[in-house]
């Protein structure tokens, strides 16, 4: 009776270590990768940004998280999903999140915070600017203070709350900061800009003057006059013009 047994359990076993190992590249990202396990199909974004499986939450404690959410999203046009199963086969949840944040957040800009509850574990997976360009390495320290809130508090709904309280509370500062960067940055940009057409003015008008003036400058020096020709009379065989005139005078001869 024993014997089918550990047969069956020899070729499972077989297959596991024939199979590339779940964390690996191949086999959790691409069903055709050789795993024995067939992926779970993607499930389409939630609009409540909370896909719970795990039945982590009360309808209380999502419709609350959801406002919170939803909030964010709107004050900074940013996504963050949180997800939560019991169990994965075949792939692990930063995988899983992976999938999920290729999927959902394709054209735009967000996190997916990933949870595991069989194997209490939990992933980060964000894309978009500014979250996986500019603020990279400080949503790096982020996640790593996530996780360490996480794990602070007991209970599975507790680790993925604390996770969620501590992203929501501190990513507005570092977004901010970097929207705050970018209009001081704007800002010099326009204020440069502004001086630098003042100047090429100011130049342009100085240029022109000058011209104008050393202009006028040549033209003094080369200037004439030309006057018409004019017929002017004779009068006692002398020309006259101009109310010039000339006066002869005769004494009387002496005798």
């Amino acid at each position: 009776m024993m014997k089918p047994i550990r047969v069956i359990f020899k070729f499972l076993l077989m297959g596991l270590v024939v199979s590339p190992g779940f964390g690996e590249e191949t086999g959790a990202g691409d069903p055709r990768g050789g795993s024995i396990f067939q992926l779970a199909e993607l499930e389409p974004a939630p609009s409540s940004w909370i896909l719970d499986h795990a039945r982590l939450f009360d309808e209380g404690e999502i419709a609350q998280l959801s406002a919170r959410l939803e909030d964010f999203h709107s004050r900074f046009e940013i996504q963050i999903f949180v997800v939560a199963y019991s169990v994965l086969i075949g792939e692990t949840i930063e995988d899983r999140a992976k999938r999920l944040r290729g999927s959902w957040l394709a054209d735009g800009s967000g996190i997916v915070v990933g949870y595991e509850r069989g194997g209490d574990r939990m992933a980060f997976s964000a894309t978009g600017d500014p979250l996986n360009t500019i603020l990279k390495p400080e949503l790096e320290f982020l996640f790593a203070d996530a996780y360490e809130a996480a794990a602070q508090h007991q209970g599975a709904a507790g680790r993925v709350r604390a996770a969620v309280d501590l992203l929501l509370a501190e990513l507005p500062s570092d977004i901010e900061r970097w929207q705050s960067a970018g209009i001081a940055a704007e800002s010099e940009a326009r204020r440069f800009l502004t001086w630098a057409l003042g100047l090429l003015v100011l130049f342009a008008a100085l240029g022109m003057f000058g011209f104008h003036f050393a202009r006028r400058a040549q033209m003094q020096v080369s200037k004439s006059y030309t006057f018409p020709q004019i017929k002017a009379a004779e009068r006692f065989g002398a020309p006259y013009c101009g109310g010039h005139q000339a006066e002869i005078r005769f004494t009387v001869p002496s005798e």
